[in-house]
């Protein structure tokens, strides 16, 4: 009897212990993790894991010398938009369009161009008084500065879509929508005078030869009260009416333009006419300072 006993609680206890849990793993065991919007969901970051190992320029040390970083559109002004089904590469300022560039393979490459020189306009913070139009009496330009050329208007230029515009049109269309994306400066209605003068209709009356130059107004004003500006086509003489219409011609390489007396001078002795910055520019004396010239007085 008392074997038996033993016998049975023996058997408890080995029933006993088979029920006692296992001691945890170490390692967590495996389990399946929902997936949302392309992104496994459910991960909580661990001490030496970030939330994203993609961290925001913002969040970045600088580097000494280093500015912060800017957006896209503070960095950029312009940028190309290329439909390969037409070939045409589109160029946008900011969020609009500006022009339409339709010249098969060569279209990214040259509204790149143009993206860029814009661009440099941003970089640069160019005035927007400094966008201009100028003819040079083949072809309408749109130009930055003195005379950087930011697109050349050809049958491959559009500006709009509902209407089709003539050269000189497009030209304004485009330099007046950068003005106003540069600094909202007054719209253009015209076109600077062309490199060469045409001849002119008008009688000459008297022919000087003599010794030009050169000069900007600091004050913008001149005598004939007249306000100066870097493009305009004016000249300074000591007697002659204001009014009175010039052709110029640089005798050493034969360039020409009209001009209009407006102002009063040179006062430096030997030089018989003062120009304008452009008028200079021109007729190519803008190196040198000074040139030899022939002016005839045009009724």
């Amino acid at each position: 009897m008392a074997t038996s006993i033993k016998g049975l609680i023996g058997a408890l206890l080995c029933v006993a212990m088979l029920n006692v849990a296992p001691a945890q793993s170490e390692e967590p065991a495996t389990k399946d993790l929902p997936v949302t919007g392309g992104q496994v969901a459910g991960i909580e970051p661990g001490a030496q894991q970030p939330a994203s190992i993609f961290e925001s320029n913002e969040s970045l040390p600088l580097k000494v010398g280093s500015t912060a970083p800017q957006s896209a559109i503070e960095q950029s002004a312009s940028r190309v938009e290329f439909i390969s089904a037409t070939k045409t590469a589109k160029v946008y300022i900011g969020e609009a369009p500006l022009l339409a560039v339709s010249n098969g393979s060569v279209s990214l490459d040259r509204a790149s161009r143009i993206s860029a020189t814009i661009n440099k306009i941003r970089w640069d913070r160019t005035p927007a008084t400094a966008i201009r139009v100028s003819f040079n009496g083949k072809s309408y330009r749109v130009i930055v500065g003195k005379n950087t050329e930011i697109v050349t208007i050809d049958r491959t230029i559009r500006v709009s879509l509902s209407e089709k515009l003539s050269e000189k049109a497009s030209a304004l269309l485009i330099a007046n929508r950068l003005r106003r994306f540069f600094g909202d400066a007054p719209v253009l209605s015209e076109v600077d005078a062309p490199a060469v003068a045409t001849q002119s209709n008008g009688v000459v009356v008297s022919v000087l030869q003599g010794v030009a130059s050169w000069y900007s107004e600091p004050s913008g004003q001149t005598a004939s009260g007249m306000i100066m500006h870097r493009d305009s086509m004016i000249a300074a003489h000591k007697h002659l009416p204001f009014g009175t219409v010039l052709r110029v011609t640089n005798v050493a390489n034969g360039k020409q333009v009209n001009v209009k007396v407006m102002d009063r001078g040179p006062f430096v002795r030997g030089r018989v006419l003062d120009l304008s910055e452009r008028a200079a520019s021109l007729l190519g004396m803008m190196g040198s300072g000074v040139a030899h010239v022939k002016i005839e007085i045009v009724r």
